[in-house]
């Protein structure tokens, strides 16, 4: 009999590291607060008790915040994509671009939903952000899910994106933009998602820190329909939602 895992698509496991570090950290807090506890027990009792309940607590703490990401990557995100998506409101000809697509949520959740419309996806690839980014992973999912013929698959920095001005629909990302070092990077990204943007093109990011400064940004731009949402339980750390249209040359700058 087949692998049925083998079948279904992988969305993997976000910031790979920060969950590999707190699982090792929680194992290491309890040992060693057992090592601590049989090593002062002789000498002091209410001590080695106290060591013991330390690295209990520590390492219980780390092994819940580890299992919440996981559950956040495995379920939670899944969960926001679908609200995400249906508040974008596709029609289903749209030019959809998904930033810092990494193995295809957000770009394959908008692809089903699409009839003549397209997906672009960006990325520069980074395993650091997600284990097993890849083309070929996003590929490989798109297939899985039947909508290859919707993807574009492009290599490319959401600072400096090589799509034409007013090329795009609808402009998502999710947990993408953050990853940009600098205050003034960020600003530099969302003044690119106002270039390949169309009048009246939608936008939608949803990240769980920097949320204020594209909220900040759009607003500057004069965009419409700003919005922030309130801190989204679903994924963890919680999220939230920037959303904004961009107006016509005649309402506000582009």
């Amino acid at each position: 009999m087949a692998d049925s895992h083998a079948s279904a698509p992988d969305y993997g496991l976000d910031a790979p590291s920060v969950v590999r570090n707190l699982a090792i950290g929680a194992v290491a807090c309890i040992a060693g607060g057992l090592l601590l506890f049989v090593a002062a027990r002789p000498v002091n009792n209410l001590l080695g008790a106290i060591l013991l309940l330390w690295g209990v607590i520590a390492g219980s703490l780390m092994g819940i915040v580890a299992v919440l990401l996981r559950r956040s990557s495995r379920t939670g995100k899944l969960d926001e994509r679908d609200e995400m998506l249906a508040s974008v409101g596709l029609a289903g000809e749209e030019v959809v671009v998904d930033l810092g697509c990494g193995r295809g949520l957000l770009a394959i959740g908008a692809a089903k939903r699409l009839s003549t419309g397209k997906v672009i996806c960006l990325d520069i690839w980074n395993p650091k952000d997600q284990r097993g980014a890849t083309p070929e992973t996003l590929a490989e999912n798109a297939r899985l899910e039947g909508v290859s013929h919707r993807l574009e698959i492009r290599t490319g920095d959401m600072q400096h994106m090589p799509l034409p001005d007013s090329s795009a629909d609808v402009v998502l990302s999710s947990l993408a933009i953050h990853n940009i070092p600098s205050r003034d990077g960020r600003a530099l990204a969302i003044r690119e998602i106002a270039r390949v943007l169309r009048p009246a093109g939608k936008v939608a990011l949803l990240d769980f820190k920097a949320t204020d400064e594209y909220e900040a940004c759009f607003r500057t731009l004069g965009w419409q329909a700003v919005s922030r949402s309130p801190l989204r339980w679903g994924m963890f750390p919680p999220v939230r939602i920037v959303r904004a249209t961009k107006p016509y040359p005649s309402v506000g700058t582009a």
